[in-house]
């Protein structure tokens, strides 16, 4: 899979590169693109979910905020490869966290969650 980030309200396709590299730090509309196109796969890749991506500096912050929304991912932008597979990897690792296969969100497996007092999911330990 290969994706493309927004820029200046263009998709500009992103080829001849293994990794996303930065030579500064984003600006916070370069940011802000980064992390609705990253949103955009991952809702993609794993429809049903609430996902939540921030940015500081160049660390990104992933969340599934349906499942727990005190626990993430955070790597380096410069550590996301082309193709979305780094993308795929740490959104399908929170799902199997908590016990969730990986693709759509089933309901079954969904409301049968065990979940704390904030109705976060409780994660394997």
């Amino acid at each position: 899979m290969s994706f493309s980030i927004p820029f200046k309200g263009k998709a500009i396709p992103i080829t001849n590169r293994k990794t996303l590299r930065h030579k500064k730090v984003p600006t916070d509309k370069e940011a802000y693109e980064i992390c609705n196109s990253f949103a955009f796969v991952l809702d993609k890749l794993y429809p049903g979910y609430l996902w939540q991506v921030g940015m500081q500096q160049d660390l990104v912050f992933i969340q599934n905020m349906s499942l727990n929304k005190a626990m993430g991912e955070r790597l380096p932008l410069c550590e996301f490869d082309v193709d979305g597979k780094t993308l795929m990897r740490l959104g399908g690792s929170i799902l199997e966290r908590h016990y969730m296969k990986r693709g759509k969100r089933n309901e079954a497996d969904f409301r049968g969650l065990k979940r704390d007092i904030q109705y976060n999911a409780i994660p394997e330990m």
